[in-house]
């Protein structure tokens, strides 16, 4: 029989939906779409207690970025694509079926289709083919009308071209060509191997993401201004004129949104020959204004200043002073900083491996501002030691320290000096305060330099952390280690806990740059705890 999804004959897809019982199903196609794949799994799924599919790649590689999704949603209609949401999630859940085989040929395409049904029931005629010209989707199995011309035989029963059909499917499953992995190639020329079928569901999953509203406001605000964007980067003179701003002293003292502000001001006065820069109560219009004004200076162009009598010229001149003694007390603070850095750099040798260029701007950007002689001696070590062996320090630590008081780093640099280190099974090697959990005992009162306030203000910091380590003394031995003096860890029960402070991954960081002297007299009261407690002899 003749399926052209035209004649008076059934459509393909009526066709399979008819004669469909109970049984096994085996499917090649050189593409797919989404809505097919889905109807195919209302209708049969739950008939078919096994799938093998063998699909056409449904990307080229040649192709841009986006057009798989294009491959795969094929040409929809507007009240399709408001549906497609739930469509593809049906088709991802189908795909993740273990009754469901799929696998791809390569590095060959797959132009052939055929569907082929086997009946549970052991009565030839349930057995059908559809083998022909119909792709697995909507236009080719006949759900929708297009124009294109389609053209398929369609048997029922065990005759001789069914019989051929299975076996050249099966020797189709079996060929080495018929791979169950996907080869992906990158953009840089690199290969990489997935599984197919977390291939497709993968491509599948991508129409249905949810998206936040912060994305959401981003692809807004890149369809209304992506073009600009684009145009900047396609200009290489504005660029240049741009970089000239870019090394003022007035531009570099802009915050972020203020020069992102300044370069839209300067482009808007380009195309349109007049722009209004109008903001809330200070966000630095004054300042975003001069920028613009050196912008022009520098291209030659007078600039007349109109403003109020009152004002005059005087305000102006304060205003680049005021910038020039910011800028040179910041040049200050980053000559002081690198001259120690390199002082403690010449006791080690430096790293072949280059430190992040992000990460440099992140540090000059945080430290300029420091002028706190203790403070510079651990920016100082910082850089000397990220030097020396980069991605010592992350940037939340050079954040954290930024956010640090003179007088919280010095109480940082007392709890220094009363950190242990543990050794044993189960347990890291990190440096740790101990304690006793139990507030009323004489021990829960931290009199070595500082109190419970000041452990509570460390933690807030995110520099140290409560932590308790149970301890399998009956088992495994453990050693307590304080400024090289160790001790065995001994115990008559099977199980010892020990209450501690320990410090953070940003502590630890930190701690590898503070100058550290044994505190004797936490030594002598923890040492006192232990022995009470019968930890130590």
């Amino acid at each position: 029989m003749i399926l052209d999804n035209e004649n008076k004959e059934l459509k393909v897809h009526q066709w399979i939906s008819k004669y469909t019982e109970e049984g096994k199903f085996d499917l090649v196609t050189g593409y797919f779409t989404i809505g097919a794949l889905a109807w195919l799994s209302r209708q049969v799924n739950d008939k078919i207690s096994d799938f093998r599919l063998v699909l056409g790649d449904i990307v080229n590689v040649d192709l841009e970025e986006n057009r798989p999704l294009d491959l795969l949603n094929e040409n929809i209609s507007i009240e399709a694509a408001l549906k497609l949401n739930s469509v593809s999630q049906e088709a991802v859940n189908f795909l993740k079926q273990d009754k469901v085989l799929a696998k791809t040929l390569e590095p060959n395409f797959c132009h052939a289709k055929n569907y082929l049904f086997h009946p549970a029931k052991d009565d030839d005629r349930d057995k059908y083919f559809v083998s022909g010209s119909s792709n697995l989707t909507e236009a080719g199995i006949g759900l929708k009308h297009t124009n294109n011309v389609e053209l398929n035989i369609a048997e029922t029963g065990n005759n001789n071209q069914y019989k051929e059909l299975v076996y050249w499917f099966e020797s189709l499953w079996v060929k080495p060509q018929a791979h169950t992995d996907k080869t992906i190639i990158h953009k840089d020329g690199k290969h990489t191997k997935i599984d197919f079928k977390k291939y497709l569901i993968g491509e599948i999953e991508k129409i249905f993401i949810k998206y936040t509203p912060r994305e959401i406001y981003y692809k807004i605000l890149f369809e209304l201004f992506g073009n600009q964007l684009l145009e900047e980067e396609n200009n290489p003179e504005f660029n240049r004129q741009i970089g000239r701003l870019e090394n003022s002293v007035i531009y570099n003292a802009l915050y972020e949104f203020q020069k992102k502000g300044v370069l839209s001001l300067i482009k808007m006065l380009q195309k349109c020959n007049g722009s209004i820069l109008a903001d809330a109560v200070g966000l630095g219009k004054t300042w975003s204004a001069l920028a613009v004004i050196k912008y022009f200076q520098l291209q030659g162009r007078e600039v007349l200043l109109l403003c109020p009598r009152e004002f005059g010229i005087y305000p102006t001149k304060k205003i680049y002073n005021r910038i020039l003694l910011k800028e040179e007390r910041r040049q200050r603070n980053i000559d002081s900083i690198v001259a120690r850095a390199i002082e403690f750099a010449r006791e080690r040798e430096a790293s072949e491996n280059p430190v992040d260029p992000d990460w440099i701007v992140e540090f000059f950007n945080i430290t300029q501002d420091c002028s706190h002689e203790k403070m510079q001696y651990l920016w100082a070590k910082i850089l000397a030691g990220e030097v020396k062996n980069p991605s010592s320090f992350s940037k939340r630590t050079l954040n954290l320290l930024k956010s640090i008081s003179s007088d919280e780093a010095e109480l940082f640099s007392l709890l220094s000096n009363c950190l242990w280190n543990l050794h044993g099974e189960g347990v890291s090697n990190s440096k740790m305060l101990i304690t006793d959990s139990d507030e009323n005992s004489e021990y829960s009162d931290l009199h070595w330099g500082f109190d419970r306030r000041d452990i509570y203000l460390l933690e807030d910091l995110g520099l140290i952390e409560e932590s308790i380590y149970i301890l399998n003394t009956s088992k495994y031995s453990y050693q307590l280690d304080f400024f090289n003096i160790k001790h065995s860890v001994k115990s008559s029960k099977k199980r010892t806990e020990l209450d501690i402070l320990r410090l953070t991954k940003v502590g630890e960081e930190i701690y590898s740059i503070v100058q550290k002297e044994m505190n004797l007299t936490y030594y002598e009261h923890i040492m006192n705890y232990l022995k009470t407690n019968k930890m130590i002899d």
